[in-house]
């Protein structure tokens, strides 16, 4: 209690106090009525869409029906074989950024790669974006497989990253693939071209720069913020809705064609 003056009532000092008490007392529940709206609002985004779903009814299907075998569905087969690279591409799980050519999960090691091309008649690399790098559960579904599985006369290599551009497996080409001289090289891209663009990017940069790499290095405040969004389905209603917070892991709603075009030119540029 604060001290009694001589020109000051004692009743004056008791007032003031359960003033200052109920302010606190305000500020401590809106504080808690914010806290249960997020909260309430996070698990209303999350749950809705799951409630809205219709039921579907179960069906048995014999395997004979199913896409896949029990087989070719096994996590723990081998990705490749060796005759597929198995023993010169290591897998890895965490994100891993080349400053030569971006977003590289996969390893090369490449006196391994040489020794597997100089065993065999004919060897091919395969280079581009997630549609290449193809995420098979294991080597029977691959599209090394498919392409060339059952010829013992050829050996591969998949390169493929996910999200990659032609610019970023065209620098993995000179870097890692030419001295290993194969008999081909076939590079599936394209589409990943304009997906930097999507998220707010600069034509020529890929999608891991814009979303996970630029603002890490240049700005990590802002990479925290867009890391909370993502993770945030509240945050991204309210930065989709107000334009307040923009977010470069969030589509764009209004694209730019002036970009697309550049985003085009580049790809036609590296190409050539």
């Amino acid at each position: 209690m604060a001290p009694v003056h001589p020109d000051r009532p004692q009743s004056a000092t008791v007032g003031a106090d359960r003033k200052t008490f109920r302010l606190t007392v305000k500020i401590a529940a809106a504080m808690l009525l914010l806290v249960v709206f997020v909260v309430f609002g996070e698990l209303l985004l999350r749950f809705a869409p799951l409630l809205d779903a219709k039921q579907t009814s179960v069906q048995t299907q014999s395997e004979e029906s199913e896409p896949y075998s029990k087989e070719e569905l096994r996590p723990d087969l081998p990705r490749f074989t060796e005759r597929q690279g198995g023993n010169c591409v290591e897998i890895r799980k965490d994100f891993q950024w080349d400053p030569r050519f971006g977003f590289a999960s996969k390893k090369l090691n490449k006196d391994c790669a040489i020794k597997l091309f100089a065993a065999h008649e004919k060897s091919v690399v395969l280079l581009g974006g997630s549609a290449m790098q193809d995420r098979a559960p294991n080597y029977l579904t691959s599209i090394d497989t498919y392409a060339f599985g059952s010829d013992q006369s050829f050996a591969s290599l998949n390169l493929a990253e996910s999200g990659a551009q032609h610019s970023n497996m065209l620098f993995r080409f000179l870097r890692e693939v030419v001295e290993l001289h194969p008999t081909y090289a076939v590079f599936l891209d394209g589409f990943n071209e304009f997906t930097s663009v999507l998220y707010g990017g600069e034509p020529e940069d890929d999608f891991y720069w814009t979303a996970a790499v630029k603002d890490r290095m240049h700005r990590p405040f802002v990479f925290l913020r867009d890391t909370l969004v993502e993770r945030s389905r509240l945050l991204q209603l309210l930065a989709v809705k107000s334009g307040f917070i923009n977010s470069a892991r969030l589509v764009r709603s209004d694209i730019d064609q002036r970009l697309v075009e550049q985003a085009a030119e580049y790809y036609v540029k590296i190409r050539a």
